[in-house]
């Protein structure tokens, strides 16, 4: 599963050259060990600033995602869905300009190889994504209007209900 996760990075990304995607230049998978070379990016993942304590402005969170949107919306046109959107899938450059990594649960929707199933993240997933029924663009949306309202909040929004049912304490 792994090394066919590995692949899958390495053949779609490689197609992939946007300003909001890391590039990738070379991939090997033999005997030896397998590696992918890539863009390195001097920065932090969106994971630092999804704390109530390290929140962006709000116009830099808006400016994030929709640069995030671009991205998907390219790799879309690619033909590809990266299934697995989450702050520590997106990486902040010193420029401040972002990157989308991590396309190794990505979907071709134009393959004719069977695809792997039941990747990504849970607390990022779509409920069609995590009851197989459908993966397409849109769970990459969900995904990323999860990340959005945690760099806006620093919670989750489920992980937020899951605390306040458990605790018996009211939502609001």
């Amino acid at each position: 599963r792994f090394q066919k996760l590995f692949m899958t990075e390495a053949s779609l990304v490689g197609k992939l050259h946007h300003p909001h995607v890391v590039d990738i230049y070379d991939a090997v998978a033999d005997e030896d060990g397998s590696y992918i070379v890539m863009e390195f990016v001097d920065g932090p993942t969106l994971d630092e600033y999804c704390r109530v304590e390290n929140l962006l402005p709000i116009s830099r969170a808006i400016e994030i995602v929709f640069k995030c949107t671009k991205a998907l919306d390219y790799g879309l046109r690619q033909g590809i869905v990266h299934r697995d959107i989450k702050p520590a899938n997106i990486l902040v450059a010193p420029d401040g300009e972002i990157k989308i990594t991590d396309f190794g649960a990505a979907l071709s929707l134009v393959s004719e190889t069977t695809q792997v199933t039941g990747v990504g993240s849970p607390a990022y997933m779509s409920p069609e994504q995590v009851q197989f029924v459908r993966n397409d663009p849109r769970s990459d949306l969900f995904a990323l209007g999860v990340t959005l309202y945690q760099l806006l909040t620093g919670w989750r929004p489920f992980a937020l209900w899951r605390g306040a049912a458990l605790s018996g304490r009211p939502l609001l």
